[in-house]
């Protein structure tokens, strides 16, 4: 029977451990938590734990899970059914991401998909290596994504099992819509690292122009604390190439 690690990222955590685990302990072999609270080295440097200690202890596939989400009953009995049976070419299993903005849900089918966020995924061991540690938080699971399809892998997600995920702040604007609200640190890295991945990964170049605009666009008329944001949002053109030179 194939065996799952699951590693969850904790970062000044809302509720208790035991309810952050509680929607998949008992379809897991063991359970690695990384605290970031005292000491981020983020959201990359602590799932890459889990994938090493899954990869030390020949572990099948790795959960890869955060703070702000949890199965719905059923779902991931339906993706590990699938794990258990794929190809050795499918190299990550998403579940359904129920957010704030999701978009109606499609049930009973699968999907081949470009990217998908991290939380709730299973993630066959021994692929393509790690995640991108040095984008620290933000596009770590895009980059991750295309580097498998850069590989030769498939992506799959199962929509009807369905993972409760929490985004970020929702906030009504004058405007009278809602949108999901970052900090100006997230503003940051939410730029450079678009950047860096579309510099690395051509195919999704005008996605992310799209996205950089809808951002700006936002923040000009919608947010709060616009002068910090906007200062944030060109630091990260700034900073792109740097860390696109970096090495770790």
């Amino acid at each position: 029977m194939p065996r799952i690690l699951a590693v969850v990222v904790l970062y000044f955590p809302s509720r208790p451990l035991e309810h952050i685990v509680e929607s998949f302990k008992s379809h897991v072999d063991d359970i690695l938590v990384v605290d970031n609270t005292q000491n981020n080295t983020g959201v990359a440097a602590a799932l890459n734990l889990g994938l090493k200690k899954a990869l030390e202890e020949h572990y099948d596939w790795c959960l890869t899970m955060d703070q702000d989400s949890f199965f719905e009953k059923g779902a991931l009995e339906k993706l590990k059914n699938i794990a258990f049976e794929a190809d050795e070419k499918v190299g990550m299993i998403s579940p359904f991401h129920k957010t704030q903005k999701s978009e109606k849900n499609v049930r009973g089918t699968i999907d081949e998909v470009r990217f998908t966020m991290s939380s709730g995924c299973l993630v066959r061991i021994n692929t393509i290596g790690y995640f991108e540690e040095k984008l620290f938080i933000d596009s770590v699971d895009t980059e991750y994504c295309l580097r498998l399809r850069k590989n030769g892998y498939k992506i799959i997600r199962v929509n009807d099992a369905v993972l409760d995920h929490e985004l970020g702040t929702l906030k009504k604007n004058w405007l009278g819509f809602s949108t999901i609200v970052h900090p100006a640190s997230r503003r940051y890295y939410i730029t450079r690292n678009m950047l860096y991945i579309m510099s690395l990964y051509p195919e999704i170049r005008m996605f992310g122009i799209k996205e950089l605009i809808k951002a700006f666009v936002l923040i000009v008329i919608a947010e709060n604390d616009k002068p910090e944001k906007i200062k944030a949002f060109f630091r990260g053109f700034r900073d792109f190439r740097e860390i696109k030179n970096a090495k770790l």
